[in-house]
């Protein structure tokens, strides 16, 4: 019971720590431009956005991030304290105890009662605290496509697409490697087209004059 409540809580601790970014699905091939765009001397009408990055860089989300990381400490300390109780009053049972006797059988039935609790209790607070994550985490995507649009519409970008933050290498499988291809939305792209840092800076900006 003890290892299983571990691993439910080790379960709930890297799901409030990691923040989820799934790969896109690959999209069929675009259609033929017959002409090219018309885009200003020196600015390309198409921005890229190193979103992982942006995740990793966001004040709010380093701030959000250690804030589950130590709810997910102190319910794995209050875990582990409530769980030595329990695993001492055992070995003082079996201990003291006939495992025979009428007092043993009712007292190991009051334990494994406590410990039915103990794994109820986690399971709840763990599933509140992804319930949580997964909020804030859309919350916070919609934060960053609204910023990409103030930056985007002033600045004549036309096109903002998702820069992978992956090398496409060291596959493990010729199947690994196509689906890694596959994934990939942006082949190339040029210093001026990246406006990641201008995202993050803008998302912090407003973050640091939001109402905390």
């Amino acid at each position: 019971m003890h290892n299983r409540i571990l691993a439910l809580l080790a379960l709930g601790m890297l799901a409030a720590s990691v923040w989820l970014l799934t790969p896109g699905v690959a999209q069929p091939p675009a259609p033929t431009v017959t002409a090219a765009p018309v885009v200003p001397a020196g600015r390309s009408a198409v921005a890229v956005v190193n979103v992982p990055q942006v995740f990793r860089d966001s004040k709010e989300l380093k701030v959000l991030n250690a804030s589950f990381k130590s709810q997910a400490e102190e319910l794995k300390k209050n875990i582990d304290n409530r769980t030595k109780v329990l695993t001492d009053r055992e070995a003082e049972i079996k201990k003291t105890l006939d495992a025979d006797s009428k007092d043993y059988k009712e007292r190991m039935k009051d334990l494994q009662t406590e410990w039915v609790k103990i794994r109820v209790e986690t399971e709840e607070k763990q599933k509140d605290m992804v319930a949580e994550h997964q909020r804030l985490t859309e919350q916070f995507y919609s934060k960053m496509s609204t910023v990409i649009s103030k930056i985007a519409q002033p600045d004549g970008y036309d096109v903002v697409l998702y820069k992978e933050d992956y090398a496409v290498k060291d596959a493990r499988s010729p199947e690994e490697l196509l689906d890694m291809i596959r994934q990939r939305k942006v082949l190339y792209d040029s210093a001026r087209a990246d406006i990641t840092k201008q995202v993050v800076d803008k998302l912090d900006a407003e973050y640091a004059t939001a109402p905390k």
